[in-house]
C-alpha cells in the first residue's frame, strides 16, 4: 500500500505538532521544509559573543494551561526541562513604591481572592467590582459582541483606570501582545475563562529550563522511514495539479509532489505562497486577511550585572516602559527584559533602548545601580505576533483551505492568543 505523502511547509511548532501528530499513522509520510538551515521557525537560540552564554531570541511566558505544547513536548521527550511554579505567584513592581504580588496559593481560587483583598493599592469598591466581573466572564464571553475590545468590555463592568493600567493592561500586552483598546474581547475574556475557572494548575506560569529551541530540537533526531527533512529550502510557489494532488517548487527549481500541503508558515510568508494560486472565493478571503492583519512586535534586553538586584525569579513591571522582568534561573546575574506591543520602540538605537530600560529599573528596584551593569543584549522580533483585534478575530482562517490544502499556525482560529499554544493547536 503506497503512504500518502504530505509535505509540511514551515518547521516552527505548528509544523512540528502537525508532522508529530501524523507520524502516528504510518500510512502518512512526512516531508518537513524549512528556509533555514534548522527547525524551530520564530523561536530560535543563539550564543552571545561576549559572554558565549546561549540565549533565546525573546522571553516566553507560559501558563499551565498549554495543553496542547505541553504534550507535543512529552511527545519529544522535552517536557521535563520546564520548571512548573507550584501555584500560581506574581510579583508586581510600581513607581510609587506600593508593590504588590498575587497568588492563588495552595488553596486556588479563595487563595487569589483573599490576596487580591490584601492588595492595598486597590480600595474595597474595586476589589469588589474586580470580583464581579470575575464571576461574569463565562456569561460575557458567550454574549460579547464580536466587535467590542478588552478596553470596552473592562468599562462596561466598571473595572478602574488603576486596576486596568496596574493589573488588566499587564496581563493583556503579556497574554495577547496587544493594547486593550485594540484587543479582541471574545479572546481576552477566553484567557481570562481559563485563568480563573479551570484547573488551579492552569493558571501557574511555567519556564523552560533550557533554551527554548532545546525543546524542539529534538524532534529533528528521529529516525523514522516516513519522516524527511529539507532545511534550507526556499519554497518559490505550490500549485495544484490535476489528480487533485499538489507539486510545491523551491527557488532552486526543483518539484515534488504530494498527496496534501500544509502551510505551517508566518501569516505574511503564507501571503506570498498563496498569492501565486489561482484565485477563488475562499482563497480571495485568505488573502485579504493575510494582506490587512498587522504584526505586533516583542522588543527583548538581557542584561548582565554584577548583582542580583530583583531577588526574585520575575516580576510585572507597573507604570514602565519594558513590562516584565527575568532573572536567569542558572545566573542570579543575568536578567531578561521584554517590552510587549513595542512597535514605537523599534526605531531606536541600542543605545536609546538602554537608557529607557535604566531608567525603568531605577523607578522600581532600589537595589539596582547603573554601574553595576557589565553587558546587555537588544534583540527585536519586529513580527512577534499578529494583533488580534476585533475585526481580525472574526476573519481568522479555518485549517482547510481547499481540497488536500490546509494551514497551520498561531494565526488561524484557534480562538486563541497568538502564542505557543495556539501553534500546537492549530
Amino acid at each position: 500500500m503506497n503512504k500518502i505523502k504530505i509535505g509540511i511547509i514551515g518547521s516552527g511548532i505548528a509544523g512540528i505538532a502537525a508532522a508529530n501528530e501524523l507520524l502516528k499513522d504510518t500510512n502518512f509520510e512526512i516531508t518537513l521544509f524549512d528556509a533555514r538551515s534548522t527547525l524551530g521557525g520564530r523561536i530560535n537560540s543563539f550564543i552571545d559573543p561576549v559572554t558565549k552564554e546561549t540565549i533565546d531570541n525573546g522571553k516566553h511566558l507560559m501558563v499551565g494551561a498549554y495543553h496542547h505544547f505541553f504534550n507535543l513536548l512529552k511527545d519529544l521527550q522535552s517536557y521535563n526541562n520546564l520548571n512548573f511554579q507550584d501555584y500560581l505567584n506574581v510579583n508586581f513592581f510600581t513607581k510609587n513604591g506600593s508593590n504588590f504580588k498575587l497568588s492563588s496559593g495552595k488553596k486556588g481560587k479563595l487563595s487569589l481572592l483573599v490576596s487580591l483583598f490584601k492588595i492595598k493599592n486597590f480600595s474595597f469598591t474595586e476589589k469588589i467590582n474586580f470580583i464581579n466581573f470575575v464571576l461574569k466572564i463565562n456569561s460575557l464571553k458567550d454574549n460579547t459582541q464580536k466587535k467590542d475590545n478588552a478596553l470596552e468590555i473592562l468599562n462596561k463592568n466598571k473595572q478602574s483606570q488603576k486596576l486596568i493600567k496596574h493589573f488588566w493592561e499587564p496581563l493583556i500586552l503579556a497574554t495577547m501582545n496587544i493594547s486593550p483598546m485594540e484587543a479582541s474581547a471574545k479572546v481576552f475574556l477566553e484567557v481570562l475563562s481559563q485563568a480563573f475557572f479551570s484547573d488551579i494548575k492552569n493558571q501557574r506560569l511555567v519556564f523552560s529550563k533550557i533554551p527554548l529551541i532545546n525543546l524542539l530540537s529534538t524532534f529533528s533526531e528521529q529516525k523514522k522511514s516516513n519522516l524527511h527533512f529539507r532545511f534550507s529550502n526556499y519554497i518559490k510557489s505550490i500549485s495544484p495539479l490535476e489528480n487533485e494532488k499538489w507539486c510545491i517548487e523551491n527557488t532552486n527549481g526543483e518539484q515534488l509532489n504530494f498527496d496534501k500541503v500544509i502551510l505551517a508558515v508566518p501569516v505574511k510568508q503564507c501571503l506570498k505562497i498563496l498569492s501565486n494560486l489561482a484565485k477563488n472565493d475562499d482563497l480571495e478571503k485568505i488573502i485579504d486577511f493575510c494582506s490587512k492583519v498587522a504584526l505586533s512586535p516583542i522588543l527583548s534586553v538581557y542584561l548582565w550585572t554584577k548583582e542580583d538586584f530583583l531577588q526574585k525569579d520575575f516580576a510585572a513591571m507597573i507604570g514602565t516602559k519594558f513590562h516584565w522582568i527575568f532573572r536567569e534561573k542558572n545566573n542570579p546575574t543575568r536578567f531578561a527584559l521584554t517590552m510587549s506591543n513595542s512597535e514605537e520602540f523599534t526605531k531606536l538605537s541600542k543605545q536609546e533602548i538602554l537608557e529607557i530600560l535604566k531608567n525603568d529599573l531605577k523607578l522600581l528596584f532600589p537595589d539596582f545601580h547603573t554601574e553595576d551593569i557589565i553587558h546587555y543584549q537588544v534583540i527585536i522580533e519586529k513580527q512577534a505576533t499578529i494583533k488580534i483585534t476585533p475585526a481580525i478575530e472574526e476573519l481568522r482562517p479555518q485549517n482547510k483551505l481547499m481540497y488536500g490544502l490546509y494551514l497551520a499556525g498561531d494565526w488561524t482560529a484557534t480562538g486563541l492568543p497568538a502564542t505557543m499554544e495556539s501553534a500546537a493547536k492549530s
